[in-house]
């Protein structure tokens, strides 16, 4: 009987984890020609409402040029759990190139809010609105945007950061990112 009861066990397939991310809808970023960091970031022509640049979000994006990059369709997600950036990378499909945005993506969607309108970034309290971005130097950066009350602020950490992102943040990443 317990030879019986062990091999029914067995057989059984293997349940997946549950996602730690839920599908809020998708976005559309359009197509760059050429764009600098320091032009949008530092000068600020579009007139974004900053009040803060971390020290180290400026140093890792500094001479960031992101050029020549199509028509984005972008998965904006919920987290459903308290999950650092290892779990929510694996699951978006890992550190490839095309699975992470792009500053001129991050910089898009603040300028549709510059002065803390509504729209799909959220302003609540400090709900992050996580981007994984390459810096300058070619590091995944986990790069943090969240309106501080009188604008927006910007932080960039490690991906391997202890620090958990929180339920209710909201995670960015291009469409084909997303595992199956």
């Amino acid at each position: 009987m317990a030879q019986d009861q062990t091999q029914n066990q067995g057989s059984k397939a293997q349940a997946s984890p549950p996602s730690v991310l839920f599908h809020v809808g998708n976005i559309r970023v359009p197509a760059v020609k050429r764009f600098r960091f320091e032009d949008h970031f530092f000068k600020n022509g579009e007139g974004v409402n900053i009040t803060d640049l971390h020290a180290d979000f400026r140093a890792w994006f500094i001479g960031s040029l992101d050029e020549n990059l199509a028509e984005t369709e972008f998965s904006c997600f919920s987290l459903r759990v308290d999950t650092p950036d290892s779990g929510i990378i694996a699951e978006l499909g890992g550190t490839a190139p095309s699975n992470m945005s792009h500053m001129s993506a991050v910089w898009h969607l603040v300028c549709q809010q510059k002065n803390g309108e509504a729209g799909v970034l959220k302003m609540e309290g400090f709900i992050a609105n996580c981007f994984y971005v390459y810096d300058f130097f070619g590091n995944i950066r986990a790069v943090n945007v969240w309106w501080g009350g009188s604008g927006w602020c910007f932080f960039a950490q490690p991906v391997d950061s202890l620090i958990k992102w929180v339920a209710g943040d909201q995670i960015f990443a291009p469409v084909r990112s997303r595992r199956l």
